[in-house]
């Protein structure tokens, strides 16, 4: 995950493809779902606002087979600026959706 001035990119290349993704945002006063569909190699948010903290979750299903959600690391928006987040979790080489 990165944010790059005005968007923040979560990148998806490394998690199954055969998996849909449900993207949801949070910061201290709104929880939006930003993406709900089929993989893709990342995800762009481009509705972000200057100076506010959001924290992401995703969420893999198949069918109607919810997986444990994944919480990433904050970032805080600040224009100008290339910000990359403390490391994700590593949830490529774990079953997660079984959990």
């Amino acid at each position: 995950m990165i944010f790059d001035g005005k968007i923040v990119k979560i990148d998806f290349s490394t998690l199954p493809s055969y998996y849909q993704y449900e993207i949801s945002r949070y910061d201290y006063a709104t929880h939006t779902t930003v993406y709900k569909g089929v993989w893709q190699a990342d995800f762009v948010d481009t509705t972000v606002q200057d100076g506010k903290t959001y924290q992401y979750t995703v969420t893999p299903f198949f069918g109607e087979r919810k997986g444990e959600s994944v919480i990433l690391p904050g970032v805080t928006t600040k224009r100008g600026e290339t910000v990359v987040p403390e490391v994700p979790p590593d949830i490529t080489q774990e079953e997660w959706w079984n959990k």
